[in-house]
């Protein structure tokens, strides 16, 4: 698993990191303190999903804000297009990760549409 040079250490306590299977990949992990450095750019991407009229939102099962309700939604991965992460935050939606309202399933065929907010 390639780390840039700056995430050879751990920014919280300095130790050397590992290479530890987080989720779906390897990840840089700190396995003093347990810190898990992603390797991502901070990209989010969300999903408006619309079934018989209504919009399909999710009620979050992790922090932040977990137990509120919103779109499907999360960060964009390292080398990994936006229509990729869209699938993914549905997928996983979909799969029991997150409680949808409004939508018992279904599936993503296309992207109609793409969007970029700048900050």
């Amino acid at each position: 698993m390639p780390t840039p040079p700056d995430q050879g250490f751990c920014l919280h306590c300095g130790t050397p990191l590992e290479a530890r299977h987080h989720e779906d990949r390897e990840r840089p992990t700190c396995p003093a303190c347990g810190f898990i450095h992603y390797l991502d750019p901070k990209v989010a991407c969300g999903t408006v999903s619309e079934i018989d009229g209504k919009f399909a939102l999710i009620q979050r099962n992790i922090d932040p804000r977990k137990g509120f309700w919103s779109f499907p939604c999360g960060f964009m991965e390292i080398n990994e297009t936006t229509e990729q992460a869209a699938q993914l935050v549905c997928f996983d939606a979909a799969s029991g990760a997150e409680k949808w309202h409004f939508v018992a399933g279904g599936e993503i065929n296309s992207a109609v549409a793409i969007a970029a907010v700048p900050a």
